[in-house]
């Protein structure tokens, strides 16, 4: 699967992105919660799917005894990825297609093959819990 992701700029108009900057696209609010600026529209599965801005969602589901091994959750490479992920389990979509769209946004943002594999694999072991 290609990602595609574009946000809606000052004008409205969608462009592509290549990083999803805090200040530009979202803005942390606390450690567990992070705001959507603007509107962030995703290629997935064919269809293009979006968010919109506003939407409020916790980052990257890291329990804190790990925060020192993988990063905070609220971290600019784990951003766009949980962002999506979190948006993709609310809308109750395919899990197994979530949480590999998980994990090729990880990769997309520049995060290193074993943060990313440990991360994917949480997921994949807890993400049940969220997804019910």
């Amino acid at each position: 699967m290609k990602l595609k992701i574009q946000v809606t700029n000052d004008s409205g108009v969608r462009v592509d992105i290549k990083e999803f900057r805090e200040g530009e696209h979202y803005e942390v609010l606390g450690k567990r919660k992070i705001k959507l600026l603007r509107r962030v529209w995703f290629l997935w599965n064919g269809n293009w799917i979006f968010i919109n801005s506003g939407f409020i969602y916790n980052g990257a589901s890291i329990p804190k005894v790990f925060w020192f091994v993988i990063g905070e959750p609220s971290e600019q490479k784990f951003a766009l990825a949980s962002l999506i992920h979190d948006y993709l389990y609310m809308m109750k979509a395919d899990r197994n297609q979530a949480d590999s769209t998980f994990r090729k946004l990880l990769d997309w943002a520049g995060v290193n093959g074993r943060r990313v594999a440990l991360m994917f694999w949480a997921v994949r072991a807890g993400g049940w819990w969220f997804y019910r």
